[in-house]
Order: C-alpha cells, then structure tokens, then sequence
C-alpha cells in the first residue's frame, strides 16, 4: 500500500496542477505544447525504466496518461517531485507492464522473420493491455474461428497470458530540400548512387535525418539504412551533384545509418518541398500515444498533426529486414490524408515547441495503409525509428572495424 506521505503527494501533486481549457475541436500539435514538454522531463528522468510502466497517453481533454501496472512506487513519485509537471496528470490501471508486453511480443518474433509466413508486424498497446500481430490481406478465418488459430500451436498463447490479436493488415514498405549549401541539416535531400552498367551516376532519392556526434566530435548524418548503395551525394543543381560521402556504419535490422560529414550542424529544414526554412534542434524525447508530430521529407515536404497510435514491438518489410521497436504514426483529420511518400525515407520524425524550436522523435523508416486502389506511393500510415534507440546503438565503422560507440544529437548552438 501506498504510505500517506506519498498519497498526500500525489493529491498535491494533481490539485496544484494548471488547468488547460479544453480544445474547441480536435486536438493539435500546438494544443499538446505542455504535454509534450511533461512527457520528455518523465522520460528524461527514467519513467520508462521504472517497473511497472506500461505507457504514456495525451488524451483529448488535454490530460496526461501514465499507464502502470500495480501500485507506483517511491521512486516513481520521487520522479514527479523532480518534474514538477504542471499537466493534468492520471494513473491509469494496466493489466500488464511494457516489460511483460515486450516478452510476449519478441515470443512471436519466429513468424515474422520466416518469409514463409503471412505474418510481418508485432505490435504492442501502450496501455498495457496486450500484442497485436498483423498478417497478410489473405488471412481468413474459417467457421467463424479467430485468426488466433491459424498460427501454429505453439505460438497461440502468450508468456504471461497476455492477450494476442490477430488481424489482416498490408505490409509496410519502405520508402526510397532540394538544393542544399554546407552547412548540411535534416529534412534534406540525399541521394544514394545504385551504380549503372553504362557509365554515370543511378540515383535514388530520400531525406537526411538528424545531425549527430560521436565521442570524437566526428560528425555524421543519420538516415535510414534502406536508403544506402555506393555513395551519398546531394544536387547542386538540377543536372549536378555533390559528392558528401560514404556510409560509415549501416545496420539494416534497425533501418539506420550514418554517413560521414563534418559539415553538418544542428538545425532542420522545415515547411514546403522546395522550401529553405530551418528550424533549430533543441534535444530529443520519446513519443506517447495520442500525441500529435510531425514528418518532413524532400518528397511531400512537412506534415503534422500526425497521431501516435502504436509500437510495432517487431515489423518485417520485406527482403528479409525486420525491425524492432518501431512507432506508428496515422494521418488526422488536420494532417490531411498523406503521411508519407516514396522519397521521404530517413526523414525527421518530431514536435514543435511553444516557441518553434524542434524536439526529435526519429527517423522515418516505411509505411504503409494505402491511400487509393493501385496507388504505389502516398500512404496513410508510416513508422518510425525512435532516436533514443539510434543514439544508444554501440556504432561501429564497417571500412575499418574501429568502435563508434554511441553518438549524441547536435543541437543548434
């Protein structure tokens, strides 16, 4: 049981907190300014470490959501102390912990590494309440059974008990400003030299991600790994390009890279395909569900009040690359109906603050919930690489097998 010094907190806590207004209509971005800020101070200071965590929801009264399994303990509160909120904030009951939901998502992950089977995202909620697999459009139910029973034996029940549903849903894909002068940023255009059998250069094109650092102060670009072929170029002109280098270390199972460049500082390009508006990088966080970003890429420019709907815990897309630890994101009403498109790949993934400065999220690695029939690159819903998880990877050269070691973000000065 909770001892009354921590009760007494926790009511302290929740009546001394500002009371937001309710929105007139959907929430938005800039609605969700405070809870963004609160959800990066709890994640800045270990919530999701804790045991019992399950999630964080922005709700659409303005509140904020912690999801736990069991009752919160000290060190939880000690952690509200230091973060001062001044949110609505809830505990909500989970019935289980990301921890538990975690295991019983990578219990599943031997279906969707085999090629063989329909099955290609594992998701988990972020109210603790259970794993969802996905499965090719052919699934079908027969006699009216659950599609629970179409997998092998073995895989049916979860670690734990906790609940598995399983549903028809397409494979995501990946997705493959425009002239830019040193200093180089994200929201760029990037293009990766496929190699032609007659001479020249065979480009393709996405976006650069974020700016970051390692313990050198060597600086890189962090794109994604899909993106990567012979070389990293980026235009000078319509007909010319620039040589900005080679990948330095590329990990396909996590859909990252980083290219090598000491030009690049810690700034964003932001606004219209086309545009020269850049914002500055101020730190980065971790996503909640409800919560409403932004995407920005050389091929559909920038889009927000895109909403956080899931964690893919593991989604295979294709050519035998299956990732862990993605989160999904789905056009609203006020994004309008395109999250992404080809050419956006390894595009930044985040939030603008109250005074316009940007937050990174991640990095954009495929998508997928197609917008029209036949249609082969706008999409509905896209999933990302979260930045905490490409800072904390222990990089690696793969030209000369020298330790990288985790990098940090570049931040504007």
């Amino acid at each position: 049981m909770l001892s009354k010094s921590i009760l007494s907190f926790l009511v302290l806590c929740l009546a001394v907190t500002t009371v937001i207004a309710l929105p007139a209509s959907a929430p938005s971005m800039s609605s969700q300014a405070e809870l963004s800020e609160a959800a990066r101070i709890l994640f800045e200071n270990g919530i999701a470490d804790q045991k019992g965590y399950a999630g964080l929801e922005f709700t659409d009264d303005n509140s904020l959501y912690i999801w736990w399994k069991g009752t919160p303990d000290t060190k939880v509160f000690d952690i509200l102390k230091i973060a001062k909120l001044k949110v609505r904030l809830r505990f909500m009951p989970a019935k289980f912990s990301r921890e538990e939901l975690n295991a019983a998502a990578d219990s599943l992950k031997p279906l969707v590494e085999d090629p063989n089977n329909p099955f290609h995202t594992i998701s988990i909620d972020f109210r603790g309440s259970g794993v969802q697999l996905l499965g090719d459009k052919t699934l079908k139910a027969s006699n009216g059974s659950s599609l629970v029973n179409q997998l092998p034996f073995k895989f049916r029940k979860l670690p734990k008990n906790v609940p598995l549903n399983v549903r028809n849903s397409r494979m995501q894909r990946k997705f493959s400003r425009d002239i830019p002068d040193p200093p180089y940023y994200g929201g760029m255009g990037i293009y990766s030299d496929f190699g032609s059998t007659t001479g020249g250069l065979n480009l393709a094109r996405c976006t650069s991600g974020f700016s970051v650092m390692d313990s050198q102060k060597n600086r890189y670009i962090l794109t994604a790994a899909h993106c990567r072929h012979f070389g990293i170029f980026v235009k000078k002109s319509d007909t010319q390009f620039t040589f900005i280098g080679n990948v330095t270390s590329g990990i396909a199972e996590k859909d990252v890279m980083l290219i090598k460049n000491d030009l690049v500082g810690g700034m964003m390009y932001d606004g219209p395909v086309g545009g020269s508006t850049t914002k500055p990088v101020i730190g980065y966080s971790r996503a909640a569900l409800g919560q409403r970003i932004c995407r920005t890429g050389v091929k559909t420019g920038t889009i927000c009040n895109l909403k956080v709907v899931t964690i893919n815990r593991s989604i295979c897309i294709g050519s035998g690359v299956c990732i862990d630890g993605t989160i999904q994101v789905a056009v609203t009403p006020e994004s309008g109906p395109v999250a992404a498109s080809t050419g956006d790949s390894g595009g930044p993934i985040y939030y603008n603050t109250s005074t316009g400065a940007i937050v990174g999220l991640g990095t954009l690695t495929s998508g997928g919930t197609y917008l029209y029939p036949g249609e082969t690159t706008e999409v509905a819903s896209i999933s990302y690489i979260p930045l905490n998880m490409s800072l904390a990877i222990d990089w690696q050269n793969e030209a000369t097998g020298a330790r990288i070691g985790p990098i940090s973000l570049i931040r504007s000065a």
